[in-house]
């Protein structure tokens, strides 16, 4: 059967351009569909982790962002309002001068990718267009858009959280923890020069982060469980701002609107489709800590790219690209998923004080921080492991 493209890209935010891009380099034809257009706001917490960094740089885009407005930053505070009058107390330290992120507006870095992608003789854009159908017969994939159907042998999906069409081709999900709900404003202010690093703020039920994403503005979002949802109303979100600014010693204003995120989890998929690959949170969501949800979509989508490029020019049977894709994934995204689940665990967990104490006190926080946060996950002190072990296992984590 002759198909229109070698591959069909559901979703073209970071991850699905990312795929298309790196497909691009390897001469490999794609479809990029969305029903959305360019440029677009959507909730996000705007901090790309170092990993994340290095992800652009593979897609050669490291010039682009550089001559976009963006803000460097070292690493994570951890502040706890509620707790100051606890002996040893924090704001606890994640940072290092010889790593960084940046902070950058998600509109911008979308925007980016996109016209990326787009701007390449292989890559054919459907923006503003919704999947009304996926039909899968005779190892094709044909999806039917408002006026014509495309088909393809391989298919990406790269469209969040909310996917009614992994559903209905049987995928399996799996939820780590259950929903919590997010949103987020930008705020234009004159940053000092000493906020390098992305402030995250827990509260009982919900926790702020403020992420430098120029050198006029910040980025505030708030991500809380079911029971404080309404702390993400633009109302509540005015109210944080406020408290932000007097922790901080911050003077500014909020200039946009509320957006609000859909439901977030830690939740996985498995790969149940011939021909069929996810990436970003199609295939697992990361807390959104620490720019490790955008860095994981980055990630994904070059091994994703790798494992398509063996089936279409190396000849290597889907079931042996996939397990090749699976397991790399899991190696890139382990350390990622932990440190996630350690800031998490010392932000929300009740009885996390003593523990959070005994990670400062004998240095080991920092260490971890760094090692995923530059994307080195081997940890060469045992005391570092054990605690990931013991959080591990209180989260209920893999």
């Amino acid at each position: 059967m002759i198909h229109d493209f070698d591959v069909i890209i559901i979703g073209a935010s970071l991850a699905g351009s990312a795929v298309a891009i790196h497909l691009a380099q390897h001469g490999i034809s794609a479809a990029l569909i969305d029903q959305h257009t360019f440029p677009r706001r959507k909730a996000c917490g705007e901090g790309l982790s170092q990993v994340g960094v290095t992800e652009l740089r593979h897609l050669g885009l490291s010039d682009s962002i550089n001559a976009l407005s963006h803000s460097p930053f070292s690493g994570y505070t951890l502040w706890f309002p509620t707790r100051r009058s606890s002996r040893g107390d924090l704001p606890i330290n994640l940072s290092s001068a010889d790593t960084f992120g940046i902070g950058i507006e998600r509109y911008l870095l979308d925007q980016l990718l996109a016209d990326a992608a787009t701007s390449v003789g292989t890559v054919t854009p459907f923006f503003g267009e919704k999947v009304r159908e996926v039909v899968t017969e005779q190892n094709t994939f044909s999806v039917e858009l408002a006026e014509r159907a495309i088909s393809a042998p391989l298919l990406v999906l790269a469209c969040g959280t909310n996917i009614p069409i992994a559903s209905k081709l049987g995928f399996e999900c799996r939820t780590i923890r259950e929903h919590r709900f997010g949103a987020s404003v930008t705020v234009n202010c004159a940053l000092p020069h000493q906020l390098n690093t992305v402030q995250i703020i827990a509260e009982s039920g919900y926790q702020i982060f403020v992420t430098p994403v120029s050198k006029t503005g910040l980025n505030l979002s708030v991500l809380a469980d079911k029971q404080s949802s309404s702390r993400i109303r633009l109302n509540s979100l005015a109210s944080h701002w406020i408290q932000v600014s007097s922790l901080l010693s911050l003077s500014g204003e909020i200039v946009s609107s509320p957006s609000a995120s859909s439901p977030v989890n830690n939740a996985c998929r498995a790969h149940r489709v011939p021909g069929m690959f996810l990436v970003g949170d199609s295939y697992e969501v990361l807390d959104p800590i620490g720019g490790m949800g955008m860095s994981h979509a980055l990630v994904s989508a070059r091994l994703a790219s790798l494992a398509i490029k063996q089936i279409v020019h190396d000849r290597v049977l889907y079931a042996e690209s996939l397990r090749r894709y699976v397991e790399a994934h899991e190696r890139a995204t382990k350390p990622l998923r932990g440190f996630t689940r350690l800031v998490q665990f010392m932000l929300t967990n009740r009885s996390n004080r003593g523990l959070t104490t005994f990670a400062k006190r004998i240095g080991i926080a920092l260490p971890i921080a760094k090692a995923v946060h530059s994307g080195r996950a081997t940890l060469t002190t045992a005391c570092a492991r054990e605690l990931l072990n013991v959080i591990g296992r209180t989260t209920n984590g893999r």
